[in-house]
């Protein structure tokens, strides 16, 4: 989006890989729009997963996987579905976030 003229982001994926999504950030303010669409593929697996229920889900359970917070939950919202928590941890292991 930045690089279409926005000038900001709300970025869920930044919670789990912050120094991925600054160096992107930093890219795209360089122009080096090269280096920063390189860094979102590198990010589109962990932006898939961080949306495969309802924000913030996924990501709050994914940083409870990589020891950062404890896992609560409100409701309406509830633990992951078992089939997704898998893909989750999956994608968490890819990116050596989590053994």
């Amino acid at each position: 989006m930045l690089a279409l003229g926005a000038h900001g982001a709300i970025s869920v994926t930044s919670n789990v890989l912050p120094k991925l999504c600054a160096q992107m950030w930093d890219a795209v303010c360089q122009s080096n729009f090269e280096k920063a669409r390189e860094i979102h593929y590198q990010l589109a697996a962990m932006n898939r997963i961080l949306f495969i229920e309802t924000n913030p889900i996924p990501v709050k359970t994914a940083l409870s996987l990589m020891k950062k917070l404890n896992l609560e939950f409100r409701l309406p919202l509830v633990n992951l579905q078992p089939n997704h928590l898998e893909q989750l941890k999956t994608v968490l292991i890819s990116y050596h976030l989590i053994t």
